[in-house]
């Protein structure tokens, strides 16, 4: 499998290819500052959709609601860091 963190890149995978807009803006300004008023109304008119397509594909999982084996999950993790400190 493959986990595919950059939104730039699933944007436009699912429906959204003007989160590139997005991007470009937040690059070109303060990252935590204020979108221009006409990019932040036509992002927040998308919220309540891109709610909705969240709560569906969470019930169209095929993943279980919680992981089954979370201790070894743990564990793996707090063995691949400190393997990281120790090289």
């Amino acid at each position: 499998g493959e986990l595919q963190a950059n939104v730039g890149v699933l944007g436009p995978v699912y429906g959204l290819p003007e989160v590139a807009e997005l991007i470009a803006a937040k690059g070109a300004g303060q990252e935590k500052g204020p979108l221009d008023p006409g990019l932040d109304a036509h992002f927040r008119g998308r919220w309540p959709a891109l709610e909705a397509g969240l709560a569906a594909a969470k019930v169209e999982s095929p993943l279980p609601p919680e992981p089954e084996n979370a201790p070894a999950c743990h564990q793996w993790l707090v063995d691949a860091r400190l393997a990281e400190l120790h090289a």
